[in-house]
């Protein structure tokens, strides 16, 4: 839970709505949130729900998440940046010239080594005993998985997408009939949260 002492004052909020704020940026869940931030659990979701429609809210959130973003360098640019790395990395860029051998971790490129998710090395022998002789090492390389990176990237560009878009053919909204909305309308309404509190 946020301490008190830090709670700064914010235009249109008042104090539980900024604890509240400042709990939600924790996990981006607002049941949770509200409950931190001393709300009733029995009406959390609704009041969760009712915070976040606040423009204040919305507005000082997303300060919030930027200051976050900033805090912790994880942008948008970067991640999709690290993505790209993932993607268009050559795993030839690792061999010694001779293609037998692997660079020296430490003489590879930083966006190289990114690359890498784990490295196994085991030393070999023949024999048995006082016969026993070391022939080597046996180094495995593993990879982050370029495939789920492809995926993401494109998601990020929409040429992969979960849920399909539609449009009129003028670009406006799709108008269904009554028939179907009407019964839709009925059911938002039952699930509308529990406005107690």
């Amino acid at each position: 839970m946020v301490k008190q002492s830090i709670l700064e004052k914010v235009d249109g909020l008042n104090e539980r709505h900024v604890r509240f704020c400042l709990e939600y940026i924790v996990d981006l869940v607002g049941r949770q949130a509200a409950i931190r931030a001393g709300y009733s659990e029995d009406a959390a979701s609704h009041t969760a729900w009712k915070i976040l429609n606040l423009p204040e809210a919305q507005a000082y959130i997303q300060k919030l998440l930027e200051e976050k973003a900033n805090r912790t360098k994880a942008t948008a640019d970067k991640v999709i940046s690290e993505l790209y790395h993932l993607v268009s990395f050559d795993p030839v860029s690792i061999l010694s010239e001779d293609g037998c051998l692997i660079k020296d971790m430490r003489s590879m490129p930083a966006a190289t080594r990114k690359c890498i998710a784990a490295v196994d090395i085991q030393e070999t022998f023949e024999g048995t005993g006082d016969n026993r002789v070391w022939t080597g090492y046996i180094k495995k390389i593993k990879f982050w998985d370029k495939t789920k990176a492809l995926e993401m990237l494109g998601k990020h560009h929409k040429l992969i997408t979960d849920r399909l878009e539609a449009s009129a053919p003028d670009g406006g909204p799709l108008l269904a009939p009554a028939f179907i909305i009407e019964p839709v309308r009925a059911l938002q309404a039952v699930e509308q949260p529990n406005p107690a509190s």
